[in-house]
């Protein structure tokens, strides 16, 4: 129950009064408390003990050595119980009294055991006059079981103890040990309730059954001790195998008659004892007290120096296994390559299928339990199979979070940095000491700002899964669930932080339904001001933003607003430039570019570069006034995002307050349920809306946003300083994290051993974790080709490790980085413009003259498209003309299937591009072909005159008319057509 080991399972045992111990004994003795100084409870034993004649020192053997032993732990003893001391202190000034002899708390536990089995009865005594006194001081039952029998952590009043000072004692000897022996004897007495034979009492009979009290240990606890027996293992088999070398070369030595050595002048048993206790294989106390496995025996030694075997390991004896080690290996290698291969960290089913799929099939398949050898894999590799919960990693972050990629990204900002004057190669020292290469000037610090939006949830529907997930139910009535407010509106918070440390003023983005949504006034009483400097001469107070979207999250018009006004209210008029203008007398910064770090989320570059050239306009402005954009490492914001970094625990503090505001709503809420009922019961008339309230679920609004983020508001608008914004913005939580990104100071080495950085074979850095991945792939192979030879299926361990392809290839000049963003043809992506472009912003050169190459290469092509559609048409204008003049010879009846064919594809092309409707051709036979001929918006023959000569208009008609009004008529005609024809070509 308790995990000790057998040696100690004796003073268990008198702990839990099976042996040995008086019926009336309380169920635990103080003295056992401090006998292992390692894990029991460490306080010195009442003054009342003492060595009881039963002991193993009142009768000294004849041994000269055993008594001196004795002697020592008689002394040690006697610290003990006279002087108080803790056992390890006993022992250690034992020993100092002894040149000859050493003792362990082994030895001292041993002598005192039979302690125990008096001071049982005493301390039974002892907690009768407790209870008397308790009965004096005027308690009642229970506390007075609490405090003299509290095994199950009951809690005490501290003000209780504040005025009984001499409970004090009693109170500090309840340790956890004790609680669990306890829950083992409680196990103990319910198991022999149940072999009891049923009371005949009816209200006895009719008791619930008590549930045993669960003790086990946790995979963690049995990996850790695993790893505490391997190492014992591996350190004493070093000792034994040094001892038996030197043993079995001694004796070989002494048989021969070699007396090089002083040694081979001793017996062959003072040799024997003398390596026993120079490598410590006796424990201290001989064989039967040593904790470790077997010590140097005479006729093993004597065996292997007949055999030959003298100066060597000795051999190992017992049976061979039956399974292979080999294999076992092989199986802990595999697991250790998938954790940082390209498939992701196998769970438990995919191990045992894997283990399951290597031995089918084979002749090993049925030969072992499967089940046994795993666990037997996890304890040979304790060190190496460390059970751990499951980490979620999405392919995409997988991919790019390398050292690499995170080495590139530093190399990227640090040269943007002393691009725009924001930094200077000279070296600068750090407060710590660490020097730097470059020189981060503090004015300009306070100038590169870092943003990120954070969601504030107003529902309860993502609390699906841990301890906030957790309900008490009774399992003899039905459920109904928990409400949840799926279907409530959220707020996006925009937090900003700057280099030197201060926090900037948020913006938060409000959901409204409306057709043109605008912001509500009770969403704004609620919001802090943020007190700062910035670029200003001194302090100032400045508001939050507020802003009204249909999603209530952040779009690309915003994202232009919000990085303007919030540059332009923390900097004043005529302090943001591109170029730094200082004062020429002291120094100090006059105008300077401001730095907005951002990843890449909404808004930050319109999808199309062609459609949208506002967003080149608006990032042409900004880079004029002298605003800067620049994005992290795609896909990273877990590693290099540091308000990400900043959430943390700013969301854990939001959710607390959101908790105890909710608390407040349910409060208002009841109250207003409660009158409503009033008025139900008195007979009153009720509205719809108040039966409605009697019925539904509490909610969060909006405007309860500003509470939960900045509590309760002083008097001059800032927030309260115990709120989220306050206590997790602070200065010295923004400069720790950006030091532990490596922004400032920049610590490259230290972002290097972020857990979530991906290390590859090949990288440029050879990190100590790339050294264990090779030994891996080197020894997954030599397994593979030794287990394969073993008759094993080797074909399920068929993991990969990573390796990297290098740094991406940028070209140095902009127009290099600008042609190969545009050939990519994805201007607004973060990847591809990650990888094209180093040490520019997000409106830089490169960004805006890539699309500006798109744009002209979508117009060529766009052009190219026109023309081929205008060919088209006038081949579909020619073919359609011809079967025009075929009619007008032949009539209807002449025109086949092909010429209807014609006739009806350029109607069909001239309709679409009068109004932009798609309509079916409905060519598949000349009956279908003349419908749809007749469907045509206007007689089909009107489409179409036939070509003229210039002064022929109206010659054929004044022919067959032979009058003066027909050529006229004839003209107006010519005329309509030429202007439909000019229209047409139009």
């Amino acid at each position: 129950v308790t995990g000790y080991q057998p040696r100690q399972l004796r003073g268990v045992e008198i702990f839990c009064g099976l042996r040995n111990a008086p019926t009336n004994a309380a169920p635990w003795p103080p003295t056992l408390l401090s006998l292992d100084c390692k894990k029991l409870q460490r306080r010195p034993l009442p003054a009342a003990a003492a060595v009881p004649s039963n002991s193993t020192m009142a009768d000294p053997p004849d041994d000269p050595e055993r008594a001196g032993k004795l002697s020592v732990i008689s002394q040690a003893v006697k610290f003990v119980i006279e002087n108080g001391l803790k056992p390890a202190q006993a022992i250690l000034l034992a020993n100092a009294s002894s040149s000859s002899v050493e003792i362990r708390d082994y030895d001292l536990s041993r002598a005192l055991a039979p302690c125990i089995e008096r001071d049982a009865a005493d301390w039974h005594k002892a907690e009768i006059a407790l209870r008397e006194q308790a009965e004096k001081d005027g308690l009642e039952a229970s506390a007075i079981a609490a405090l003299t029998t509290d095994v199950h952590g009951h809690s005490v009043p501290k003000s209780f103890i504040a005025t009984h000072p001499h409970w004090a004692t009693q109170l500090s000897a309840i340790t956890h040990f004790q609680r669990k022996v306890a829950a083992a004897v409680e196990n103990l007495r319910l198991l022999a309730r149940e072999a009891q034979p049923a009371n005949s009492d009816a209200e006895e009979s009719e008791e619930s059954p008590l549930k045993p009290i669960k003790t086990r240990k946790t995979s963690r606890q049995q990996n850790a001790d695993w790893q505490n027996e391997n190492a014992r293992g591996e350190r004493y088999s070093k000792r034994y195998k040094k001892a038996y070398k030197e043993a079995t070369t001694l004796l070989h030595q002494k048989k021969e008659g070699d007396a090089s050595d002083p040694r081979t002048k001793m017996t062959q048993e003072q040799i024997v004892d003398a390596l026993n206790k120079k490598y410590r294989l006796d424990g201290g106390g001989g064989k039967e007290n040593s904790r470790e496995k077997k010590m140097l025996a005479l006729s093993t030694l004597r065996r292997a120096i007949k055999d030959g075997n003298f100066g060597v390991s000795p051999k190992k004896k017992g049976r061979s296994v039956r399974v292979s080690r080999n294999w076992m290996e092989l199986v802990a290698v595999h697991i250790n390559v998938t954790q940082v291969s390209t498939v992701g960290e196998a769970d438990i089913a995919t191990i045992k299928a894997t283990i399951r799929a290597s031995v089918m099939g084979t002749e090993h398949d049925g030969s072992f339990n499967l089940q046994n050898a795993w666990r037997e894999i996890r304890r040979l590799n304790a060190e190496t199979l460390v059970p751990s919960g499951h980490i979620g990693a999405e392919d995409i972050r997988w991919s790019w979070c390398t050292l690499d990629n995170i080495k590139q990204h530093q190399d990227h900002y640090i040269a943007a940095l002393f691009k725009y004057g924001f930094a200077t190669n000279e070296p600068s020292t750090m407060p710590d000491g660490t020097v730097i290469p470059y020189t981060f000037l503090p004015d300009m610090r306070v100038r590169s700002n870092h943003m990120d939006e954070s969601h504030h949830p107003l529902d309860n529907s993502h609390d699906e899964g841990g301890t906030r997930a957790t309900t008490y139910v009774d399992n003899s009535l039905n459920r109904s669930g928990s409400r949840t407010t799926r279907s409530g509106p959220h707020v996006t918070g925009c937090y900003s932080v700057n280099l030197s440390g201060q926090v900037n003023p948020p913006m938060f983005i409000y959901t409204s339904k409306a057709k043109d949504p605008q912001v509500n006034a009770s969403w704004v009483e609620t919001l802090g001001k943020t007190r700062g400097k910035w670029g200003h001469a001194c302090h100032v107070l400045l508001p939050s933003m507020v802003a009204a979207r249909k999603e209530g999250s952040m779009d690309g018009p915003l994202f232009r607003q919000f990085i303007l006004t919030q540059t332009e209210r923390m900097y004043p008029e005529g302090t943001v430039s591109l170029e730094i203008t200082r004062c020429p007398r002291t120094g100090r910064l006059i105008s300077g570019p401001v730095m907005w770090t951002v990843d890449f989320g909404p808004g930050r570059v319109e999808a199309n570069a062609v459609l949208t050239p506002d967003w080149d306009k608006w990032a042409i402005e900004m880079r004029e006034k002298g605003i800067l954009i620049m994005i992290l490492l795609p896909n990273s914001t877990a590693v290099t995002a540091l308000m990400d970094y900043l959430f943390g625990p700013f969301k854990a503090a939001c959710r607390e307050n959101s908790q105890i505001l909710y608390a407040k709503r349910i409060q208002e809420h009841s109250e207003k349920v409660n009158l409503i009922k009033d008025k139900m019961r008195r007979g009153e008339e009720v509205t719809k809306e108040e039966k409605r309230m009697t019925r539904s679920a509490v909610r969060m609004k909006q405007e309860d946003v500003g509470e939960i983020v900045f509590g309760e508001l002083q008097e001059d608008g800032q927030p309260h300083p115990e709120s989220p914004f306050m206590v997790d913005f602070t200065p010295e939580k923004i400069m720790h994290g950006a030091e532990e990104l490596g922004y400032y100071p920049w610590h490259p080495q230290r972002l290097w051993t972020h857990p979530k950085i991906r290390h590859e074979i090949g990288q440029e850095e050879e990190t100590p974790i790339v050294r264990r991945m090779r030994w891996l792939q080197q020894r997954y192979e030599e397994l593979k080709y030794i287990v394969e030879g073993e008759g094993f299926n080797t074909s399920p361990f068929n993991s990969t490790l990573p390796t990297t392809s290098g740094r991406a290839e940028r070209e140095e000049s902009i127009e290099g980085q600008a042609q190969a963003l545009a050939k990519t043809a994805k201007t607004s992506t973060a990847g591809a413009i990650w990888l094209s472009t180093f040490g520019d912003v997000l409106n830089g050169d490169a960004v805006l003259r890539a699309r500006e190459i798109q744009r002209k290469e979508w117009q060529d092509k766009e052009d190219a498209r026109k023309e081929r559609q205008r060919n088209a048409e006038e081949e579909l204008e020619e073919a359609a003309t011809e079967v025009y003049h075929k009619f007008k010879e032949k009539g209807e009846k002449g025109l086949n299937n092909p010429d209807l064919k014609a006739l009806i594809k350029f109607i069909v092309a001239i309709e679409a591009r009068d109004d932009g409707k798609e309509r079916p051709s409905k060519y598949t036979n000349k009956a279908q072909m003349l419908q749809r001929l007749s469907e045509c918006d206007k007689p089909w023959h009107t489409y179409f005159e036939a070509p003229k000569d210039d002064g022929e208009s109206g010659s054929e008609s004044s022919e067959e008319e032979g009058s003066e009004e027909d050529s006229q008529r004839d003209s107006e005609s010519e005329s309509e057509s030429e202007s439909e024809e000019s229209e047409y070509e139009d």
